[in-house]
């Protein structure tokens, strides 16, 4: 009979829980932990819970216990069992989203644990919505400053975009959430030079060859001797040959060769020429992205050029270049330009060096003048 009083209680100065006499929850006992006289707080089982107010409810609880026979013990143990899996979920997913960063083994061993309990993940995180918000939009700007800093490799770059990509969709990110984060992984794309192409555009006249990066409504700014403004509604395009604003009320166009710089200052874009009248100023909803984007080009611009090699069998090859590219960090292996790169054989072609890693370096124009043909 003692055994069957036993209840599972708690100390309510230091928190202790253990099984003690029901006596303990009704009279002022030491406890063993922290010395002091208390009464234990009643850590009751939904069982216990559901036993102890029938008895206090009389016909209320006959009729509940006739759906306990029902239903039997094993559903409510099931019920129980399910009820407490959503809480640790919800407290592992809070110190996730507050403490740590996007991994992929995180989500296979949530996803291994609490699904197989019939728990859906993005139900769960959206009543965690702020903490998740905060927590991508952070891990999107992680992701950006690690392409900044020139550490991000493409196989790296890849990982992180699926990975983040899969939190988006695991845990039910809102429309506004995922165009958001979105636009940052796609300004990392850019800056770490892994931007695709546009399959799809519209407004412009593609010449041969040429691909197009980029496309963004913007406002073309013209300005007068008197410094009066007028602007023309249009499109910006950022390709592999120029940046053009084709409109009906005024074009504009710039080779990539003739832009010395770009820069974007509040809603505006800057491109920079060798003249104040080669200068152009647009205005567009995203310049940070429109300038990594024409910035990008440039870099491809001038990586692509190769002095000294006339025939296919001089060519570089694009794995080589890469590889290259990838060694050297992107930047002129004797003076660290890292403008007007050009891959230049370290044993010249003419004297039979192979277009090979080992034989391929990054130059700066100036530093491949200075060298010439010389080995």
């Amino acid at each position: 009979m003692g055994e069957e009083k036993r209840v599972r209680v708690q100390c309510p100065e230091c928190g202790m829980q253990g099984h003690a006499m029901r006596d303990a929850v009704e009279n002022p006992v030491k406890c063993p932990k922290c010395g002091k006289t208390v009464r234990f707080e009643w850590l009751m089982t939904e069982d216990e819970m559901f036993f102890e107010g029938a008895k206090k409810t009389g016909s209320f609880a006959a009729g509940l216990l006739k759906r306990v026979g029902k239903f039997g013990a094993r559903q409510m143990s099931d019920h129980r069992e399910r009820s407490l899996a959503k809480k640790r979920l919800r407290s592992r997913l809070k110190q996730h989203f507050e403490q740590e960063s996007v991994s992929k083994d995180f989500i296979e061993g949530v996803r291994n644990t609490f699904e197989s309990l019939g728990l859906g993940l993005s139900r769960e995180a959206a009543r965690l919505r702020v903490p998740f918000e905060q927590f991508m939009k952070r891990e999107g700007k992680r992701l950006v400053a690690l392409g900044r800093s020139g550490s991000l490799t493409k196989a790296a770059f890849e990982e992180h975009l699926t990975t983040i990509r899969q939190y988006l969709g695991t845990f039910g990110a809102t429309s506004e959430l995922a165009s958001a984060v979105e636009r940052d992984l796609q300004l990392v794309a850019v800056e770490s030079d892994n931007a695709t192409p546009l399959e799809h555009f519209s407004g412009l006249a593609a010449r041969s060859a040429e691909v197009v990066w980029y496309q963004t409504p913007a406002l073309l700014v013209m300005r007068t001797s008197r410094g009066e403004a007028a602007t023309h509604q249009g499109y910006l395009f950022v390709t592999n040959l120029r940046v053009v604003f084709p409109s009906r009320s005024a074009s504009d166009e710039t080779p990539l060769s003739a832009i010395n710089a770009v820069e974007s200052d509040g809603d505006k874009l800057y491109l920079l020429g060798k003249g104040k009248s080669a200068s152009s100023e647009f205005i567009v909803g995203d310049p940070e992205l429109a300038d990594a984007y024409v910035r990008h080009a440039l870099r491809l611009h001038h990586r692509q050029v190769d002095v000294g090699f006339e025939g296919p069998a001089r060519q570089v090859p694009q794995e080589v270049k890469q590889a290259v590219w990838q060694r050297d960090g992107g930047c002129c292996v004797q003076c660290g330009a890292t403008d007007y790169l050009e891959f230049d054989h370290i044993i010249p072609y003419a004297k039979g060096g192979a277009s090979t890693v080992d034989n391929v370096q990054l130059l700066c124009r100036r530093c491949n003048l200075k060298k010439s043909d010389r080995l």
